[in-house]
C-alpha cells in the first residue's frame, strides 16, 4: 500500500495540491476563528523568516546597496497587510487579494501549459509565456465579475481596467523575484512549502498587488 501512494506524493502537482489545502486551512481558521492578532502575527513571523533566510539568500551574491531595497520591498508590504488586517472595512481585502492573485496564477499556469509557445521573458523566467498570461487575465476577469456579483461592490475602477491593474502587477511581483532567484542561481527562495518552494515563491505577486489596493484604500 505505502508503495503505491508514495510515488502520488511525489507529484509535483499534488505536493503541491496538498500545501495549498493546509496553506489555506491555516488562513482560513486565523482570519475567520482567531483572534484579530493571530493573523498580524502571522505576517509577521513570515515576514522575519524571508528576511533572515530566503530574502537573504537572493541578496547573498549582490552588492551591498540592494539590501537598500529592503524596506520597501519586502517589509513596507507586510506591514500594509498586517495594517489592513487591523480594521472590519479594510480586512476583507486580505482574503479578497489572496483569492485574485492566486486564481490569476492557476489560469496562467494551465493556459501557458496548455498551449503556451511564446516567451514573456526567457532571460528572467523561461517557463512564462504570453497566452499563459492571456490566460491568467482572462481567468481573473471573470473572477473578478463574480466577486462583484456576489459582493454588490463598487469598485472605483471598472472590471477590465482592474483586471489589468491587478494581473500586471501580479506578474511583475512574480518575475521581480524570480529576477533575483535567477541572479543568486536557485529555483525557490527555500523549500519551506513543498511543491510551492519558499514563503517569498508564494508572496511574491501579493506584496506587489497590496501596495495597489492600500494606497486605493487611503484615496477613496
Amino acid at each position: 500500500m505505502n508503495h503505491r501512494i508514495s510515488p502520488i506524493l511525489k507529484m509535483p502537482f499534488v505536493k503541491r495540491g496538498i500545501t495549498a489545502i493546509l496553506l489555506f486551512a491555516v488562513f482560513f481558521v486565523s482570519f475567520f476563528y482567531a483572534p484579530l492578532i493571530v493573523l498580524s502575527l502571522l505576517f509577521a513571523g513570515a515576514l522575519i523568516i524571508i528576511l533572515v533566510y530566503e530574502w537573504a539568500k537572493l541578496l547573498a551574491v549582490r552588492s551591498w546597496y540592494w539590501w537598500l531595497l529592503t524596506p520597501l520591498y519586502p517589509v513596507l508590504p507586510f506591514l500594509m497587510l498586517i495594517r489592513l488586517n487591523q480594521y472590519p472595512f479594510t480586512r476583507f481585502l486580505i482574503p479578497l487579494m489572496i483569492i485574485w492573485v492566486s486564481l490569476f496564477d492557476t489560469g496562467a499556469y494551465f493556459v501557458g501549459n496548455l498551449i503556451g509557445k511564446y516567451k514573456l521573458a526567457p532571460k528572467i523566467s523561461p517557463k512564462k509565456t504570453w497566452e499563459g498570461l492571456i490566460g491568467g487575465y482572462i481567468t481573473l476577469f471573470f473572477v473578478i465579475i463574480a466577486t462583484n456579483w456576489l459582493m454588490g461592490y463598487e469598485w472605483p475602477f471598472n472590471s477590465f481596467l482592474l483586471t489589468l491593474i491587478v494581473g500586471t502587477l501580479a506578474c511583475l511581483g512574480d518575475l521581480w523575484v524570480s529576477y533575483f532567484k535567477r541572479k543568486a542561481h536557485v529555483k525557490d527562495t527555500s523549500n519551506l512549502l513543498p511543491g510551492h518552494g519558499g514563503l517569498l515563491d508564494r508572496f511574491d505577486a501579493l506584496l506587489f498587488v497590496v501596495y495597489f489596493f492600500y494606497i486605493l484604500m487611503i484615496i477613496f
